[in-house]
């Protein structure tokens, strides 16, 4: 999905120049149209964490790892 691709690089481009709360509306974006994109759990959930937001950072983190049990690095 092209507009999911594109919400989830601009997410991730807003998270490099610190536009949490930007960062924050396109990773909720992408659950919206697709609430099975599970990597934006984490990438929110990083940006949450970032924002000191550490229960909504424990919550996407939670149901990130509920779909990818393998990754270490978020575990």
């Amino acid at each position: 999905n092209k507009i999911l691709d594109a919400h989830k690089k601009r997410g991730v481009y807003r998270s490099e120049l610190s536009n949490w709360q930007g960062a924050i509306e396109d990773f909720t974006t992408m659950l919206e149209i697709e609430p099975r994109a599970f990597v934006a759990y984490k990438f929110r959930g990083i940006t949450y964490f970032n924002t000191d937001q550490y229960s909504k950072a424990k919550s996407d983190f939670t149901k990130y790892l509920e779909s990818d049990t393998t990754d270490i690095e978020t575990y």
